[in-house]
């Protein structure tokens, strides 16, 4: 192969012993660099990722005086392999029953109570990126579920057995 200003030039042969011409000028090879470039862009997703996706509360038999304390998730988001949290933004939609608060600063998002045995809170992420000059808007979304995991009914008081050995 030789190459010069003006582009690539060669000859390749086959095993057969077959030779064939090559010549790429440097327009045709930066056309196919940009198209790869812009293939490369285009190819990245938005990712949200939470540090936990499931999460169960401990409650007493119907369900009342969980502790939701530790009911938190952390929040970040990625583009191909960009860390974009602090470029995004962030609105959630949780499920019927659920109370919720979401840290913008810290993203992080809490599950303060909940009426429903099951409930959700889908998290969504919206990210602008430029591709050839045109603006456009990536959204994903992961939904961080909690469930109540109810007491049992208090059983009645045991029995004492004496064991006699002779």
């Amino acid at each position: 192969l030789e190459t010069n200003l003006e582009g690539i030039m060669g000859r390749v042969e086959d095993a057969e012993g077959n030779i064939t011409q090559l010549q790429q000028t440097s327009e045709e090879i930066s056309l196919k660099a940009g198209t790869a470039q812009k293939l490369a862009i285009e190819s990245k997703t938005l990712s949200v990722n939470l540090s936990v996706e499931t999460m169960t509360v401990a409650t007493d038999t119907d369900g009342n005086n969980g502790s939701y304390s530790n009911c938190k998730t952390s929040i970040s988001v990625m583009y191909g392999v960009e860390d974009v949290t602090s470029d995004v933004s962030i609105t959630c939609a949780p499920s019927d029953g659920i109370e919720y608060l979401i840290n913008l600063q810290d993203k992080t998002c809490s599950i303060t109570n909940m009426t429903h045995d099951n409930g959700y809170v889908d998290i969504s992420a919206s990210y602008i990126v430029t591709i050839d000059g045109v603006e456009k808007t990536l959204v994903d979304t992961s939904r961080f579920s909690v469930s109540k995991s109810k007491q049992g009914n208090v059983g009645a008081a045991g029995e004492s057995v004496s064991v006699v050995s002779n």
